[in-house]
Parts: C-alpha cells; sequence; structure tokens
C-alpha cells in the first residue's frame, strides 16, 4: 500500500513537473524515476512489513486485512512502533532516491532495508533509554490534606482571543468532603493573571468562611514559582493580585503548591461548565 502511494505521488510529480518545464524529458529523468517507482515495491515486500498474500481464497477481503497484526496494532504503543518503523522506511527510501538524482548513486533494496532498519533500531534504544532517566511525576492523583488542614483547589478556562474565561476554586477536608465551591467570569489579558485572580477569590472565600490552614493546590507551574519565591519578578500586569494573594495567605495561614492537571480536574470541571 505504501509502495502504491510513493509510485504515485512519484508519477504525479513527472507529470506535473513535465507540464512546468518541457515537453521534452530527459532521457536520465525516465531511469530515475523508473528506479524510483520500482524500488518502493521491492523494498516493501522485502522488510518485514509486508503481509503474505494467502494463495487459496480461504480468506475473504475484510478476514485478510485484519489479519495483518503487525500493521493493525491492538494498543496505542503498538500503533507508534509500526508507524515509527514505517516512517524509518520511508526515509530511507526518500534518501536513497536522492542518492540517484544528485549524486548518481544506485542502491539496492537490500541497503535501503538495512538503513531503515538501522535507524528504527537506534529510533527504539533513544525512546527507551528517555523512558528509563525521566523522573516520575508527582501528585498524579488528588489526595485530600492532613487533619486540621483546608485543601484549595483553583483552575481558570481562558480564551486568549476573547481575553476572558472563567475562575473556580473548591474547599476540600482531609476526608475528602466538599465544603464550598463556586465560579465566576472573568476577563483577563493572560491565562497567568486568571490563575492569580482564581487563588485570590479562594483566599477571599475562605476568610470570609473561616477557613483556615490552607493547601492552596494549582497547575500553574509559573504561578506558583511566582508565590513560593520572593526575588521572582512577575509580570507588571499581575503584581498587584500577586500582592494580595501574598497578604491573604498570612491571615489564612496557606502554603502554595503546584500540581499535575490530572490531579485538578474536579476544578477543571468546574469551570468548564
Amino acid at each position: 500500500m505504501v509502495w502504491l502511494l510513493v509510485l504515485r505521488c512519484v508519477n504525479a510529480k513527472f507529470r506535473l513537473t513535465r507540464l512546468v518545464t518541457s515537453v521534452v524529458v530527459n532521457t536520465r529523468l525516465w531511469i530515475i524515476f523508473y528506479y524510483i517507482a520500482r524500488m518502493p515495491r521491492a523494498i516493501w515486500f522485502g522488510s518485514g512489513l509486508s503481509l503474505r498474500i494467502p494463495i487459496d481464497d480461504s480468506l475473504s477481503l475484510p478476514q485478510w486485512i485484519k489479519s495483518w497484526d503487525y500493521f493493525f496494532a491492538t494498543s496505542k504503543k503498538q500503533a507508534r512502533t509500526v508507524w515509527s518503523h514505517i516512517s524509518c522506511l520511508c526515509w530511507s527510501i526518500w534518501l536513497s532516491s536522492n542518492d540517484l538524482y544528485f549524486h548518481g548513486k544506485q542502491g539496492s533494496p537490500v541497503d535501503v532495508i538495512f538503513r531503515a532498519s538501522k535507524a528504527f533500531e537506534e529510533y527504539l534504544s533513544i525512546t527507551s533509554s528517555l523512558k528509563e532517566t525521566q523522573p516520575a511525576r508527582d501528585n498524579q492523583s488528588w489526595t485530600p490534606p492532613l487533619l486540621g488542614f483546608t485543601k484549595l483547589n483553583i483552575d481558570v478556562s481562558f480564551s486568549v482571543e476573547h481575553k476572558s474565561g472563567c475562575i473556580g476554586f473548591i474547599f476540600q477536608d482531609s476526608h475528602g468532603n466538599s465544603l464550598f465551591a463556586a465560579s465566576e467570569n472573568i476577563s483577563a489579558p493572560s491565562v497567568l493573571l486568571g490563575e492569580a485572580l482564581a487563588i485570590r477569590a479562594g483566599l477571599q472565600s475562605a476568610v470570609v468562611h473561616g477557613f483556615l490552614n490552607l493547601v492552596v493546590e494549582s497547575d500553574s507551574t509559573e504561578l506558583i514559582a511566582y508565590l513560593t519565591c520572593p526575588s521572582s519578578t512577575p509580570p507588571y500586569f499581575a503584581q498587584f493580585v500577586l500582592e494580595d494573594i501574598l497578604s491573604l495567605s498570612t491571615i489564612c495561614n496557606a502554603t502554595f503548591q503546584c500540581i499535575s492537571r490530572d490531579a485538578n480536574q474536579v476544578t477543571h470541571a468546574l469551570v468548564r461548565k
């Protein structure tokens, strides 16, 4: 299938070149395009991606297609591996055609398959090493606060085009019970300011309802960095709101920490309503 696609692309490119440049086609171009058009077929059926065609009529066409287990992977991980292999093969075909056109170097299907296999093996080794060295993410799921503390989770949905959105916050105790939640529409020049307005609104609500010993959680890494690092310099449009947040935090005895979006799903759903 892939080699037929390449063949059609090559033929289309050839027709376009013939129309744009000249009616008379150079003999060398004929040889090159003939070579390029025939190479993918030999490479495709010489690689491990092809499927042997049954010689009898024991399988219908849908059954035969479904039996192509390697191509129609059952999981996303397997599918990524298959398409990575196909990409390496197509890239190797492209490099081989460039070698022929620009350098007059004619490679064999075996050379193309070997180069694709080598590139594919390097890709697998690199991706596997990255997975081994990648640190595990913390706070993948929401956890309740310690006894005597209250968690305040905030989030914002924001439209950059309209410079407006919706903020939301929710208070939960050490048993995971919801104590209070609210949402409201806002106008702001950036997502950062929207997140800051959400925290300020949550802290103001905490003062009204008498919630103390707060653990404020947000999935905005930038905002939490400004609140936890006094030496950082926030954008001018957010400075006054951040000052309000720090003042309110002393009243509520609040601390700030960053969590993943997966751990902030409840508040995320609140601002999406």
